[in-house]
Order: structure tokens, then sequence, then C-alpha cells
């Protein structure tokens, strides 16, 4: 599960460096920009002890079924870039709080009667049909040239 965050979430399916070294650095760096996202998230959803229900902006009751497991990258990313995107502006209620948002970071728990694929897709205008193979048989040239490759996967 982690890596199908890394390559999809976090767009990192192709490392984007020249080198071998410098794609090592970009991956590590990957993995700690994943890592410590996922641990701001769980941070804020795993309850704290000290808190009174009281006291909380939000559902209290949410924070007992509070489950690792079923944290969201892509709820996280999506929390932590809204933020620094408004940095001059403050959260206009508390659901809008990095908090907050990051406490909601889960994934869904219903069970779904469909897969999540897209029901629309657009046809691709490119993507012709093959249609059935046409088979035939081999020329002189195409003959030559087949021969010459067999000496030379032999012989090299």
């Amino acid at each position: 599960m982690e890596f199908c965050g890394l390559k999809q979430t976090l767009d990192k399916g192709t490392l984007r460096c020249r080198t071998a070294a410098r794609a090592k650095v970009e991956l590590h760096w990957s993995l700690m920009a994943m890592a410590v996202s996922e641990l701001f998230a769980l941070e804020e959803q795993l309850p704290k002890p000290h808190a009174s229900s009281a006291s909380l902006p939000f559902d209290a009751s949410s924070l007992s079924d509070a489950d690792p497991q079923n944290r969201s990258l892509a709820e996280t990313v999506r929390a932590l870039r809204w933020s620094l995107t408004h940095l001059n502006e403050s959260p206009e209620s508390d659901k809008e709080s990095l908090p907050i948002k990051l406490r909601n970071a889960k994934t869904d728990d219903y069970e779904r009667k469909s897969g999540k694929a897209a029901r629309y897709r657009r046809s691709n205008p490119d993507k012709k049909p093959l249609g059935e193979p046409k088979i035939r048989l081999l020329n002189a040239a195409e003959k030559k040239k087949l021969k010459e490759l067999k000496q030379n996967a032999l012989t090299g």
C-alpha cells in the first residue's frame, strides 16, 4: 500500500533525476516526506489522554474509533497543500484548521457496490483497432535478412 501511495499519490512512479546517486537521494526524500506527513496525520488522529471532550471543537466520539490503518495519504497531502497555499489566511471555522483536516484524513469506511474506476472515459481517438493478423510467406529479401541475423546471433 505504501508503494501505491508513493507512486500514485506523490507522483513518484518515475524519478526525475538523471544519475543513480541523485535518484537515490530523490527517493530518500520522497519517502521521508511521505513518512513525516503520515506521522502528522497519525498524531492528530490518535486520541490525546489529556483532552476533555467538552473543550474539543469537534465530535470527540470520532477519536474512539481512530485507527492508524485507516489514514489516507491523499487526504493528508491535500490538507498540507491547502495549508501551505493559504499561509496568510486564518481559517474561517474550526473545520478548516490544519489539525482538524489532518484528523479527518481517513479513508472511507463504507462497502462499495462497484469499482472506483471512473465511469465516463473518453475513447482514445489515436487507438485504432488492430484487426485480425495477416499471415504471409517471407519473400527472398526477408529470408536473406533472417539468415544474416541468425548467423550474427550465433557468431556474435
